[in-house]
């Protein structure tokens, strides 16, 4: 298994397309992007990854707001839903923990924002 991070839209066969996620509509308002970020790792790095988190909570940085965390029991995995207007803060945190987990990082949309999506498909349909 390699060691290290992958964001899933920059990883997928095809042309290459990069989440956009900072969009200002003026020169003052900026919109923020959900991601669901993903870790897994074997289990040789189990007490590596406790000490490291013991010590620094996994706080993320300065730019990434995390609303939420969730480890799998009885493994060495989880998912936290992250917040950002710019995708280079919750790079840096991925890459902070690159040596001892694997990462998927996806953008994500609340329900809300998917019925919005849905609504102007269907009302595109003949």
């Amino acid at each position: 298994m390699t060691r290290g991070f992958a964001i899933d839209s920059l990883t997928r066969p095809g042309p290459l397309r990069h989440p956009r996620p900072v969009v200002r509509r003026s020169f003052m308002e900026v919109t923020t992007m959900l991601f669901i970020v993903r870790w897994t790792a074997l289990p040789e790095v189990e007490h590596a990854a406790r000490d490291r988190f013991l010590k620094t909570g996994g706080a993320p940085p300065e730019g990434v707001r995390m609303l939420g965390r969730w480890h799998g029991l009885g493994s060495i995995d989880g998912i936290a839903v992250c917040e950002c207007s710019e995708l280079e803060p919750l790079a840096m945190w991925v890459r902070e923990w690159g040596d001892l987990l694997s990462f998927s990082v996806m953008p994500a949309m609340t329900d809300e924002q998917l019925g919005k999506v849905l609504a102007a498909g269907v009302a595109t349909v003949p």
